[in-house]
């Protein structure tokens, strides 16, 4: 008898004529039983399949066809044909007490339980991924948490990856690399973060500038009283030393690797140089006002007084005229080493360079605000690990993305103290 005469006689046996309880499915029992020579399995797998397959409470029994029971659970945790096949095919090496174990433990946990020690019977599966024109969708170890963890689904490349069902929250997975830290994919991206912006601006409006002076002594030095020149060297050498080497004025423009030395060199560039500022004697009473006008389609500058810009500011919106001294004409904004010497000292990395870190620091806070939470390997390894903020830091971009490093792991932490500030 093929399959729409069962399903009509079974249909017409039913009170409402489509199955609306759970006795409805006991009806479609009794038809295949009456009108089919199918087997007990075969029967109980084409009823828990027309029910959509619940999973299974503690206390019910394992059915007996597992493998059918599995594959519509998993197919409604939205796994893909190629892991399902995987999922099978390393399910049938398992010995009998493993499939045992597996079943015992098959979608029964919660978050904690797992890592707590449910993930043992899924280690076999921690490698699967998926294959051919759906890889990358699906990252190393999702897959036995899902097996192993209630009301989970996958969250495919539009979530995170591991979606609580009853309760809509998401978890990303992550296996660390050998230096012990991980890539958020689209969320790092430097484009996104105004720290990125920030840095490159100080590179155009100060680092770059200064490697035009030619002698920064000399040109810098009439700027400062005479006993001010030794922490003006001082400051010439920090400059020199961790902002303007070529390899990190090149990187900066596109932002894509910018290495731990890097940022530690920046950090302790602006302490040194907050240092220069204001912890010692350096003279920084250099003017730069200046009144810019234009004229004849161009614009030109020319220094005027602090006296000169209050008495502007006082006659504007008046009727009374300002009386003001036009000084030298300013012929390169952009390079004259007053201007810049003022950029330098009004830089607010410099003013405070905690600032830097700050930023750092919310880039990460940021990525796990949008989770419920991390669940992360160590490179080799099949214990799940559940990470907070804290275990965490924003260390460097690579390839344009920044990443986060796990904290306790970093060899030499006091070497990088713009990650150990990172709480």
């Amino acid at each position: 008898m093929n399959i729409n005469s069962i399903i009509n006689e079974w249909t017409y046996r039913l009170p409402k004529g489509y199955p609306d309880s759970e006795q409805d499915y006991e009806v479609l029992r009794d038809v295949l039983i009456e009108l089919t020579e199918l087997s007990r399995s075969d029967i109980n797998t084409i009823v828990n399949k027309s029910k959509g397959l619940k999973e299974q409470d503690d206390s019910e029994d394992i059915p007996g066809d597992f493998i059918s029971v599995m594959e519509n659970v998993l197919t409604q945790a939205k796994f893909d044909r190629n892991i399902l096949d995987q999922i099978i095919n390393t399910y049938n090496t398992l010995s009998p007490a493993e499939q045992s174990n597996f079943q015992k433990n098959f979608r029964k946990h919660s978050i904690e339980s797992y890592v707590a020690g449910g993930y043992q019977p899924f280690i076999k599966f921690n490698n699967i991924v998926p294959i051919g024109k759906a890889a990358g969708g699906m990252g190393r170890g999702e897959v036995p948490i899902i097996l192993g963890v209630a009301d989970t689904e996958t969250g495919g490349t539009g979530r995170h990856d591991i979606v609580m069902t009853k309760t809509n929250k998401e978890w990303e997975v992550k296996e660390l690399t050998k230096a012990v830290s991980f890539d958020p994919a689209k969320y790092g991206a430097v484009t996104r973060f105004p720290l990125t912006y920030e840095m490159q601006e100080f590179y155009k409006t100060i680092v770059e500038p200064f490697k035009e002076i030619g002698d920064p002594v000399q040109s810098l030095k009439d700027l400062v009283n005479p006993e001010s020149i030794e922490d003006l060297k001082k400051l010439i050498m920090i400059i020199e030393t961790r902002f303007a080497k070529d390899e990190y004025i090149n990187k900066v423009a596109g932002f894509r690797e910018i290495s731990y030395t890097i940022w530690q060199d920046w950090y302790t560039g602006f302490q040194e140089l907050n240092n220069i500022f204001y912890r010692t004697n350096l003279d920084t009473n250099v003017k730069d006002t200046r009144l810019t006008v234009n004229t004849g389609g161009s614009q030109k500058s020319y220094w005027i007084s602090d006296e000169d810009v209050e008495e502007i500011e006082l006659s504007s919106g008046e009727d009374t005229a300002a009386d003001v001294y036009v000084g030298d004409e300013v012929d390169n904004i952009n390079s004259n080493v007053v201007i810049w010497f003022k950029r330098v000292e009004r830089s607010k990395f410099i003013k405070n360079p905690n600032i830097m870190v700050d930023h750092l620091q919310d880039i990460k806070n940021g990525f796990f605000e949008k989770i419920e939470g991390l669940i992360f390997y160590f490179v080799g390894e099949t214990k799940p690990n559940i990470g907070t903020a804290s275990m965490f830091a924003t260390t460097n971009a690579t390839k344009s993305i920044y990443r986060f490093r796990y904290k306790e792991r970093v060899a030499n932490l006091n070497k990088y103290s713009f990650i150990a500030n990172q709480s």
